[in-house]
């Protein structure tokens, strides 16, 4: 049994051809955490939110570590995902639940974007 599962939030999008960008993401941190990945998606595509934690549960995960790949605490990072996750823990009160920060929140993100530009990438 892994103790963690990772999970990354995408927004969603009509535009299908973004799974094809979200899968290698997953394989590549796949490889490098060694750890269960499932990538997610709010709006338009699958598995939702709600359906990726029940995937982490199958798993007999302890923890889930949730990663929202939104750059702002907007709406979906102030309500939508703490209801869901709370929702979740109404069933498996058993199975901890951690929200990592929005990007911009993260300490890491500045460096990103500064290195990008400098990059011209």
């Amino acid at each position: 049994m892994d103790k963690e599962h990772y999970i990354l939030i995408f927004h969603g999008s009509d535009n299908s051809n973004l799974i094809s960008k979200t899968d290698l993401i997953k394989n590549y941190l796949q490889n490098n955490l060694n750890k269960n990945l499932t990538i997610c998606f709010l709006q338009k595509l699958s598995p939702s939110f709600s359906e990726a934690l029940e995937i982490a549960h199958l798993h007999n995960t302890k923890k889930i570590v949730c990663l929202p790949m939104l750059l702002l605490p907007g709406h979906h990072l102030i309500k939508d995902i703490p209801l869901t996750v709370e929702n979740f823990k109404k069933k498996h009160k058993n199975c901890e639940v951690k929200i990592l920060p929005c990007l911009a929140d993260s300490k890491y993100f500045f460096d990103f974007l500064l290195k990008t530009l400098q990059s011209n990438q």
